[in-house]
């Protein structure tokens, strides 16, 4: 260093120069403090308002509670409906702490959730102690993609493609006919409804009918049912993730968690009851959806893999049968019922449409549905009209990405908003009317339309979609053909109120009885 420079430090490091910064900062040291921490609250405040700029458009809400407040939970559909209007196809607000992108176009939904970015899932921390990693509907990845596969082969092989699922789900109907017979006034229908998709997927899964008696069985059915009827309680650990710890003390949530694990114990038991019987042979077949795991479980762990059919993936992908396979298909039955009683007109065309085709003796089977152009409208026409799942399971953006120009954050919910999507002019005729002419050509031939999805859209569509749709044409021409469908007496004034239904993780009906008249 030269002498020239060595002077210059030492000046200013000097003891004067120190006394005088020091003087200086005690002086004006709130001052720069205050400055100090404005500059970093503006750069946070820039940086979150460029973020919340750049995504989709949306309303404004409340710190923490974020749009609750404006939002009609027991009809959220119609809220977010009225936020599509406003701010088009897609959208996002906050909903408690939680990022929502809504999404309701249909050209949107296709591009988005073919996506492999969009395609993730959430579940808050005590869903993920329960889950394990396995299943179907909540998990991503590898274990997804892989998991998916194996379950869309089995429920091919074991489910809608097999001659013995139809005969086996019409056995179930004949029981639903004798019960219509014995009692045919005043019926609360969902719960026949529950009872024939429960022991079609029981068939499918466990290869067994259980006897009304087992009560076991009937507590079984009973969790599944309480998980799918809990509603929106179960998603306040995804609304507020930093209370996750103190919700996971409620007796609600406790309840939850401890229903999901009586589940999987039920359906681990009866696994254990299958390997018990299937045959150790390498040829050895099975019967069910279990067995075909089982199997495919030992061929794999004689390759030294144990981890792509350990047990707990097949209780997981049974738990999620159940619960999300027999719920949605009984509703959807009721609400074909309901319709036919709110729209006679309609059930005038289906019962004609089907005593033309098969007669009124013979049973109407899987060959007519060809032919049964009408009855297809009808069917598809409930399933827009109802908008069963109004909002599809949620996905998660994996990482930060950008989507036609908008900012989609990591973690940010992507809610497939299907009842928007059903009621979008853009698409349909008559949106807000029950109209089958949907689905029919000028000349009335049926047409199934691409922008009806009545359970999800993209990757992550449901598996199990091709034997409910089995089960729910069966099941409804089969009681099109005997019964005319009407409210019962007490329930005449309440249609309008019945048709609304309530919004939970399903749309129910409302509050409703019904009247089956032989014809």
């Amino acid at each position: 260093m030269s002498e020239n420079v060595r002077q210059f430090v030492s000046k200013l490091v000097s003891a004067e120069a120190l006394d005088s910064a020091k003087d200086f900062c005690l002086a004006n040291g709130k001052s720069l403090a205050a400055a100090t921490g404005a500059a970093v609250a503006l750069l946070y405040a820039a940086r979150a308002y460029y973020r919340v700029y750049r995504l989709p458009p949306g309303p404004l809400g409340l710190p923490i509670l974020g749009r609750l407040p404006w939002l009609d939970l027991k009809h959220l559909e119609e809220s977010q409906e009225k936020m599509r209007h406003q701010y088009g196809g897609i959208y996002s607000y906050r909903m408690g702490s939680r990022l929502m992108i809504v999404v309701s176009s249909y050209e949107l939904l296709k591009e988005m959730l073919s996506e492999d970015v969009f395609s993730g899932r959430q579940l808050p921390p005590a869903a993920q102690r329960t889950a394990q990693g396995c299943g179907i509907l909540f998990v991503e990845g590898r274990v997804w993609s892989e998991q998916r596969r194996v379950s869309l082969r089995v429920l091919r092989d074991f489910g809608f493609a097999r001659t013995e699922s139809v005969e086996f789900i019409n056995e179930e109907i004949r029981i639903l006919m004798e019960k219509l017979e014995q009692q045919p006034t005043e019926v609360k229908v969902i719960d026949h409804f529950n009872a024939l998709t429960n022991s079609v997927i029981a068939m499918l899964v466990f290869g067994r009918r259980y006897a009304n008696e087992d009560k076991r069985y009937e507590k079984f059915l009973e969790n599944s049912k309480f998980l799918f009827d809990v509603g929106l309680l179960s998603a306040l650990p995804f609304l507020f993730p930093y209370l996750s710890k103190l919700l996971s003390l409620l007796p609600m949530t406790r309840k939850i968690v401890k229903t999901v694990q009586d589940i999987q114990t039920f359906i681990e038991e009866e696994i254990t009851k299958r390997e018990a019987l299937i045959s150790t042979d390498a040829d050895a077949e099975g019967t069910c959806l279990c067995d075909a795991y089982i199997i495919e479980r030992r061929n794999a762990e004689a390759k030294g893999d144990f981890e792509t059919f350990k047990k707990f993936q097949l209780v997981r992908v049974s738990m999620e049968l159940f619960v999300a396979g027999t719920d949605t298909t009984a509703k959807t039955l009721e609400w074909l019922m309901i319709h036919m009683a709110a729209f006679p007109e309609a059930q005038d065309n289906v019962q004609e449409e089907i005593h033309r085709v098969a007669g009124t003796e013979r049973q109407p089977q899987l060959s007519d549905k060809a032919q049964l152009h009408y009855t297809q409208a009808v069917i598809d026409e409930s399933m827009r009209f109802a908008s069963l799942a109004p909002n599809a399971i949620s996905h998660r953006a994996i990482k930060d990405t950008y989507f036609r120009g908008y900012l989609i954050p990591a973690d940010a919910a992507i809610v497939p908003f299907l009842y928007g999507l059903h009621r979008n002019s853009k698409y349909w005729k008559r949106p807000h009317t029950f109209y089958p002419g949907h689905f029919l050509t000028e000349d009335s031939r049926y047409a199934p339309s691409k922008m009806l999805e009545p359970f999800c859209v993209g990757k992550r569509a449901c598996p199990g979609e091709s034997l409910a749709k089995l089960e729910i044409f069966l099941t409804f021409t089969a009681i099109m053909q005997r019964y005319r469908v009407r409210f019962s007496r007490d329930y005449e004034t309440k249609v309008d109120d019945i048709l609304r239904g309530v919004c939970g993780l399903a749309r129910d009906a409302g509050e409703n009885r019904l009247d089956f008249v032989r014809l």
